[in-house]
């Protein structure tokens, strides 16, 4: 996973599974969470180790604010932008993913991206915007691997 998203990723989860206190799915997904943080971190430059972890640390307070806004649905505001910054970090990056994994990444992202939209679209404008741009850049992701187009 591309390394800002997978910290952001990390840190909105760990606020998840604060503000839940313990239930069942955010322990799950912040367990796998965990192992896409170790992998990366095992692919990472000694020198760039340290970095990435404090990131890591720096979402998790920033997204624990957001998280307490009052009056805002900052958790699910939050995942939406994290979402959009994710689906943009995969178009940049789409040349470093593993042509045998792609294939993959890009049709579970556009179903993750596509029912979190539909199910969420009504909450506010901000989400149904991101949850449209998330799924079109999904798409596109995915179809450049169909279509092996070249990116940037």
């Amino acid at each position: 996973m591309p390394l800002i998203a997978g910290s952001l990723n990390f840190a909105w989860e760990i606020n998840a599974l604060l503000l839940s206190r313990g239930f069942y799915g955010h322990v799950l997904w912040t367990g796998l969470d965990v192992l896409i943080v170790v992998h990366n971190v095992r692919f990472l430059e000694k020198g760039k180790r340290k970095k990435y972890l404090l990131l890591i640390v720096v979402f998790i307070l920033v997204l624990y604010g957001m998280f307490r806004i009052p009056n805002v649905d900052g958790q699910r505001i939050s995942v939406f932008a994290i979402d959009l910054i994710m689906a943009i970090e995969y178009v940049l990056c789409a040349k470093q993913i593993a042509p045998q994994g792609r294939i993959s990444v890009g049709v579970l992202k556009l179903l993750g991206d596509l029912f979190a939209w539909l199910s969420n679209m009504q909450s506010s404008v901000f989400v149904a915007v991101c949850g449209l741009l998330n799924s079109a850049t999904s798409k596109f992701v995915l179809f450049g691997y169909l279509l092996r187009a070249e990116f940037p």
